[in-house]
């Protein structure tokens, strides 16, 4: 390893920078440009309720008319066209989820006149676009909200409940349960007749999509109301495919746990949806330090490309919560278990030696590390605030780890250092003042060469970094010791 003149030291080969003064830096993203997991909301077609369509029920009647003899005349065309029910579920249904309309319920029509296909069709884009008068005015008119339309094909299997979740339409939910609609399409209180083969229920499943789609008030309405289980946990397909030896071989591959309190610490909004989160840390089986999100890494090969590694980065709910910034879910949950020990655990590494070597790790971040950059650049005051609350609780603010978002072990004093969230290298000096002296590792850019990893005391890796609120927090704390 070479040193700097100012005690910075490359770790990876490569002569260091002469000087550190007026040295043009640009900062390498450690690992993803964004400290969190990347997480992208689909396209929605929620419309919010200012706007929401607005009618009497004569006027929604009369639309419900309207709508329906356009639905009459497109079945009727695919009819003749030679499109049946079986046809269609084929296409569009799973084959392990038959339609669950009988031949005689298919064939029938309410005393409206119109066919369950015609109603149907009408109140799944009813349901989609918000619109409650609409609903009440097709159930007047005979609708069934389980029967499955087939008058056209579509990739996935939908119904009027489900399009009123994915839009984000609680008054529109609210109603079709009441007037007797399942998630799964049969009978009961919109959950499934059994247990799936986890122990969790449609309802449950569908609490994720809605927590991860930001509708925060469907969510509440699901749990408070409806019973929904908040602690369902889903692995993506990909997960079981990243842990085959036949894929790990190839590439690095990058898997996210979706659970209800990742989605609600990533879309939800702090004060409005308080009560969703205190309704959660109030179930049955929670704990604060239990795992509340997973993200799974798997790197297929070691420099010498003789072993993989694999590892599951475990964050409880004080940490999920401390990387979002949410101090008041911090407060709740420290109240419940305020001990550092329950949250500060050594990593557990397995190893495999076979045909393909492999190295497990299963890893818990810290609160204290997880602190992000992002945090300190988008919630500063708040991380602030967090910060000061652990070190109250007496949590480490020392010990490195390698989060999913580093490309190498890092202290919390780095991460703060990199965000020139001086106030934050304060409270972790005043805490403890060794840390001035103790050398952290960093990478960065330098003069548009490859990026190096460096190891140097704060003082020296905060003038790398380009991060002057740090240094002369750092400066005045070395004179202070020297004196």
């Amino acid at each position: 390893m070479d040193s700097g003149r100012d005690g910075a030291t490359i770790r990876d080969g490569g002569a260091g920078p002469d000087t550190f003064q007026d040295l043009p830096i640009h900062i390498r993203e450690e690992g993803h440009t964004n400290a969190r997991p990347p997480y992208t909301r689909a396209p929605s077609s929620h419309i919010p309720p200012s706007i929401a369509p607005k009618s009497t029920p004569q006027e929604a009647h009369a639309e419900a008319i309207r709508r329906l003899g356009k639905a009459e005349h497109t079945v009727k065309t695919l009819r003749r066209r030679g499109s049946n029910e079986s046809l269609s579920s084929l296409l569009s249904y799973s084959l392990r989820r038959p339609s669950l309309s009988t031949p005689s319920t298919a064939s029938s029509k309410p005393a409206s006149g119109y066919s369950l296909d015609a109603l149907a069709h009408v109140l799944e884009d009813a349901a989609q676009e918000g619109n409650l008068p609409l609903v009440e005015a097709l159930f007047g008119l005979g609708v069934n909200p389980n029967f499955r339309s087939v008058n056209k094909i579509k990739n996935r299997r939908h119904n009027a409940l489900n399009n009123a979740v994915a839009a984000g339409h609680v008054d529109v939910i609210d109603y079709l349960i009441r007037r007797g609609a399942t998630f799964d399409g049969g009978e009961g209180n919109g959950r499934l007749k059994g247990k799936e083969k986890d122990g969790f229920e449609a309802i449950d499943y569908k609490l994720l999509d809605v927590a991860y789609a930001g509708f925060m008030d469907v969510a509440k309405y699901l749990v408070v109301n409806q019973g929904a289980n908040p602690l369902v946990t889903s692995w993506p397909r990909e997960y079981a495919d990243a842990r085959r030896t036949v894929y790990r071989r190839v590439e690095a591959t990058r898997v996210l746990q979706r659970t209800v309190l990742d989605g609600i610490a990533r879309w939800g909004h702090q004060e409005n949806d308080l009560t969703l989160l205190n309704t959660v840390f109030g179930t049955e089986g929670f704990k604060p330090d239990a795992s509340a999100a997973q993200i799974y890494v798997d790197q297929p090969y070691d420099g010498d490309g003789t072993r993989m590694h694999q590892t599951t980065h475990t964050y409880s709910a004080l940490s999920l919560f401390v990387r979002a910034g949410w101090v008041d879910a911090i407060e709740s949950l420290l109240a419940l278990n305020p001990s550092p020990d329950a949250y500060e655990i050594q990593d557990e590494i397995e190893t495999e030696e076979g045909q393909i070597p492999s190295t497990s790790t299963f890893r818990t971040i810290w609160p204290v590390n997880a602190l992000t950059h992002s945090t300190y650049q988008t919630h500063p005051d708040a991380a602030l605030r967090i910060l000061k609350l652990l070190i109250e609780h007496g949590f480490d603010v020392e010990t490195p780890q390698q989060t999913p978002d580093d490309s190498a072990p890092r202290s919390p004093l780095a991460r703060a250092i990199r965000a020139d969230a001086k106030e934050a290298v304060q409270a972790m000096v005043e805490y403890r003042p060794q840390l001035v002296n103790k050398e952290i590792d960093f990478r960065v850019l330098v003069n548009g060469e490859v990026d190096k990893e460096y190891v140097a005391k704060p003082l020296a890796a905060a003038k790398l970094m380009g991060s002057q609120g740090c240094m002369e927090v750092l400066r005045g704390w070395e004179k202070r010791l020297e004196g």
